[in-house]
């Protein structure tokens, strides 16, 4: 009598079956259950999650996922619900085929890094045709399609790869990942995309350390010219002064008491090889000589009947030059001794010009 009870509401709990899908329970083998014994009703069971539910606990799984039986329906004599669980055959299939196709997108990442492509993505047409080209030789068309489109959505949603569109109806994918760059592109690109963060700060730096190195030596360049041309200022305002006294003490010998701009500049400036220097210094030697009072510029003509720019000494001269000093010569002078009375003949300075 309990086996035939137990068969009676095994086949109840058949027909009440899944919920939405089968009949209510309300009456068992024709006779009404009432209120007060509802906890013996069958009641409906829940589609399991990935599965099809049909009448009478009809279950049918979805692609990717195997019927599990109940562990507590012993084969299906108890009306259990069974379960869809993922197919792990089909599983490890798909993640190889992620897997390569992942390989595939960071292959081609590699090459455009190291400049061997022209882009990074790769249209999903011919990513599938790559992958096509490498599964096993016994798959068949359609194995190979119903994985495909398992793993592409795993592809798709991997970290390392983002989507993109072609403008022709296609979407590509992109790896960013540099596991597949070689050492030597690695170090490449490694140095080139330092040089481009820290380009401009290097730059600027040099700049700064280039500018700062020429600012201090145009100041310390400009210095000793100043201090240069102050010294030979000195030694033009001396030779003027000399030229002055020589002819307020022998007029007939140095009749000129004036010298030529030029004249001087080449004896004043005979040391210094330069050009450019030459130039330099000379304007400002010029600008200090003439800023002096006693020195007036004129144009003159000189004893070879050349019209020049010369410097004339107004000031005092005092006696003439000391013998040890700048020597600028004369011969032939013949000057009486002083208390003695005796004539000292025939004394000569001599120098290489006559007079300037």
């Amino acid at each position: 009598m309990l086996v035939g009870l137990l068969g009676v509401y095994r086949q109840e709990k058949v027909e009440v079956g899944y919920c939405g899908v089968g009949r209510p329970s309300t009456e068992i083998a024709g006779v009404r259950i009432p209120e007060w014994a509802d906890a013996i009703r069958p009641q409906c069971e829940p589609c399991p999650q990935h599965a099809y539910c049909g009448e009478k606990l009809e279950t049918t799984c979805e692609p990717g996922f195997v019927l599990t039986p109940h562990p507590l329906s012993f084969g299906g004599v108890v009306p259990l619900a069974p379960s869809c669980e993922p197919d792990s055959a089909k599983a490890r299939r798909v993640g190889a085929v992620k897997q390569r196709a992942v390989e595939e997108l960071r292959e081609q990442n590699a090459k455009y890094e190291c400049g061997e492509a022209t882009t990074p993505e790769v249209k999903e047409p011919d990513l599938k045709k790559a992958i096509a080209s490498k599964r096993r030789k016994n798959m068949s068309n359609q194995e190979f399609e119903d994985l495909w489109a398992s793993a592409l959505g795993d592809i798709q949603s991997a970290e390392e790869v983002t989507t993109g569109a072609d403008g022709h109806g296609h979407f590509t994918l992109r790896s960013h990942s540099l596991a597949r760059l070689p050492l030597s592109c690695a170090l490449r690109r490694s140095l080139r995309e330092a040089l481009g963060r820290y380009l401009g700060p290097i730059v600027g730096c040099l700049l700064l350390v280039a500018g700062t190195a020429y600012t201090r030596h145009h100041l310390v360049s400009t210095r000793d010219t100043d201090r240069q041309a102050a010294d030979l200022a000195r030694v033009a305002l001396d030779t003027l002064r000399d030229q002055a006294a020589w002819h307020a003490f022998d007029p007939q010998t140095y009749g000129e008491n004036f010298m030529g701009v030029a004249q001087l500049r080449d004896d004043v400036l005979r040391a210094e090889l330069s050009a450019g220097r030459r130039a330099r210094l000379w304007e400002r030697v010029r600008a200090k000589v003439e800023a002096n009072s006693n020195v007036r510029s004129l144009v003159r003509e000189g004893k070879s009947g050349d019209v020049g720019r010369v410097w004339e000494w107004v000031g005092a001269v005092g006696g003439t030059p000391e013998r040890g000093g700048r020597r600028v010569g004369f011969a032939g002078v013949k000057k009486e001794a002083g208390e003695g009375g005796r004539e000292e003949g025939g004394r000569r300075w001599e120098e290489g010009r006559a007079y300037y």
